[in-house]
Formats: structure tokens, C-alpha cells, sequence
């Protein structure tokens, strides 16, 4: 069957065996909600589906639920708490502020662990503005998979081939890791921090704050 035949709500396979479910028709397009990577897809309405059936669902599909929290229903599984650096990391991400504008802007959400808990949810009696610099130091300095993928992710215009590229390009060093699934997991943690993940008909990926 065709995506644009499908029924609002109704949960299918797509023809990768991944289980998803129809959200709203868009003009000639189709949001279909991905159970695995719990991230909205737009396709076109000749999107082949097939009716939803647990024995084909995809061993790839069965591992990224079982690591996002999702059970065998799709439904997701509850959300960890949030934690300095989920606050601090868009802001620096997204640029055009200094410390002390971070630093305000965190204290106007007046957050329950902002004032003793430190970047990495462990109690600390640490300044809040010298959590800032150190999570700047951190992102400069480490040069982590993490410290890469995200900024790509938040401006939105590449595909997850076009990350992993990038990623070798900056860091040859990790050619060898499987940095597919490395954006596959912060796709997972951005949707586990509240953050909305899509993924446009051609493969782009972005993530936004609520």
C-alpha cells in the first residue's frame, strides 16, 4: 500500500521494517512518526507501507527502541531528567551570546538543579557561570563525535551521511567508529530531552527546542 492510503493514527511497517505510524497528511506529503528513532519523517503520499506485523519489524528498529525506551507498543519510555549541560549546550551551539547573557538566561528558567548540580548531574557547589566556561572548554578542547554531530543537527541542513562524512573530515581519527549510530543516539537523546527531531523527505535532520 501507498502512504497517501494510509489511515491517520494507524500504525504500519515501513519498507525498511521499521514501525510507524501516519500523523497528518500535508499536501502531497505524508508526516509519518518513526517508532525507532521517535522523529516525525515527511514522505511523499507513493511512500510504499506495509500493514504492521511485529515478525517483520527490522532487528535495526528492535535495537533503537529497546535503547530509547520504547517497549514492544512503540510507546516511549519516561523521559531522564534534565541536566545543566541539555540547558547550557543550544546556547552555545546556536552562538551570538557571552557568558554572561548564558548565564542570565538560565537563571530566568529557575531550573531545580541549576543551583547544585554541576554539568554532569553529580552535586556541586561550582559557580553557575563557571559551569558555562567549562562546558565551553569542554566542547573546544575535547573534540568529542558528540561535540561535532550536535551543532550540524541543530542548524538542520545535512543528511546523516552527509554528519558521518563531516565528523571523518574533522576527525579522521574516528573513520573506523560506527558514527552512523553515534547520530542515531543523540537523535535518540535530543528526543528524550524534549527536543523535535525531523526528518525531511530528503533524509535532512534537524533538531529544535520546543
Amino acid at each position: 500500500m501507498l502512504a497517501g492510503t494510509a489511515l491517520v493514527g494507524t500504525k504500519y511497517l515501513s519498507k525498511t521494517g521499521i514501525p510507524v505510524k501516519v500523523v497528518e497528511f500535508k499536501g502531497d506529503k505524508v508526516v509519518l512518526f518513526s517508532e525507532a528513532t521517535q522523529t516525525n519523517i515527511t514522505v511523499s503520499k507513493n511512500y510504499p507501507l506495509q500493514e504492521f506485523d511485529e515478525q517483520k519489524v527490522s532487528t535495526e528498529a528492535k535495537t533503537l527502541m529497546k535503547a530509547n525506551g520504547s517497549d514492544k507498543s512503540g510507546k516511549p519510555g519516561k523521559p531522564k531528567g534534565e541536566t545543566l549541560a541539555s540547558v547550557i549546550d543550544p546556547y552555545l551551539f546556536s552562538g551570538g551570546k557571552t557568558v554572561e547573557e548564558i548565564v542570565k538566561e538560565i537563571e530566568k528558567k529557575k531550573l531545580p538543579f541549576a543551583k547544585d548540580r554541576d554539568v554532569n548531574n553529580v552535586k556541586s557547589p561550582v559557580m553557575l557561570r563557571e559551569l558555562v566556561e567549562r562546558r565551553m572548554r569542554e566542547m573546544k578542547n575535547k573534540g568529542s563525535i558528540a561535540s561535532i554531530i550536535d551543532p550540524l543537527l541543530l542548524v538542520g541542513k545535512k543528511t546523516a551521511k552527509e554528519i558521518v562524512a563531516e565528523v571523518i573530515r574533522q576527525r579522521p581519527e574516528f573513520k573506523d567508529k560506527d558514527l552512523a549510530a553515534s547520530v542515531r543516539a543523540r537523535l535518540i537523546l535530543y528526543r528524550k530531552k524534549g527536543y523535535t527531531v525531523e526528518r525531511t523527505e530528503d533524509k535532512i535532520l534537524k533538531v529544535t527546542k520546543k
